[in-house]
């Protein structure tokens, strides 16, 4: 499918206790089935655009085409693509016709429902902080974040995608992320390394909570129970994981 691009359009997010997060749409001038779509958006970005708080129906109008609204058949409920374990539950308008998938028009912010085999333009988006679910070692999933991004960035000499790096920032929007995971703990950009509990991108690490001697192999997990937090395990362990893209910003001169 040969597509051709719109300038991307940067949102904010709002997110629990004012957290922001910053993530990219990028509306496809090509045509394809709400599936076809689909496909195309989980193979080259993240996924078909989706809202994920009732503060983000002001940015319906910049999007066109299909979005990641759907539903089985007129019996079901509505659900956002990647999400399907939770409801789509904020105040949509949407404007009832025969069909089961879900687009919009530029500039409205009404949400319509269509045949999903139509051929129609579609949104995608970008997000800063990923879940994979799929469970590999701390080091797999490193190896895996890393390859996400295509190398390094050329100016900064950074990684452009890697294990998460979690502050007092990201850190209630990190815990979103997890909670749709399939393992009780993710792996996170926290490890053991010559005497030094460190982060990948090399912030540093807070004291506090951590021991001073765990031993070769220690790596940290943060919990997808919002009740408990990062813990320590042996990095040989198998678990989902969290990837953080970076943006490709330019270096000092």
């Amino acid at each position: 499918m040969d597509v051709k691009k719109l300038t991307p359009l940067f949102l904010l997010f709002l997110l629990p206790e004012l957290q922001l997060s910053s993530i990219e749409i990028t509306v496809q001038r090509a045509r394809g089935t709400w599936a076809e779509a689909q496909a195309y958006c989980r193979r080259n970005h993240v996924d078909l655009f989706r809202i994920t708080s009732s503060s983000d129906k002001s940015q319906i109008p910049d999007a066109r085409g299909w979005i990641g609204l759907y539903r089985d058949d007129e019996d079901s409920e509505w659900k956002w693509s990647g999400r399907e374990g939770i409801p789509a539950d904020y105040d949509y308008t949407i404007r009832n016709r025969r069909g089961n998938c879900i687009f919009t028009r530029k500039g409205e912010d009404l949400l319509q429902t269509s045949n999903c085999s139509t051929e129609r333009f579609f949104t995608c988006f970008e997000e800063k902080t990923v879940l994979v679910r799929e469970n590999k070692t701390w080091e797999e999933a490193l190896d895996h974040c890393r390859a996400l991004g295509g190398g390094d960035n050329p100016n900064t000499g950074q990684h452009l995608s890697d294990l998460v790096s979690v502050s007092g920032d990201n850190l209630d929007f990190v815990r979103q992320v997890a909670e749709e995971a399939a393992t009780d703990e993710v792996w996170v950009g926290l490890h053991f390394l010559a005497g030094c509990w460190w982060w990948v991108g090399g912030e540093p690490v807070k004291p506090g909570g951590l021991p001073d001697c765990p031993g070769d192999g220690a790596c940290g997990v943060l919990a997808r129970n919002r009740s408990e937090g990062f813990g320590i395990r042996n990095c040989t362990e198998r678990r989902n994981f969290l990837c953080d893209r970076r943006p490709q910003t330019s270096g000092g001169s």
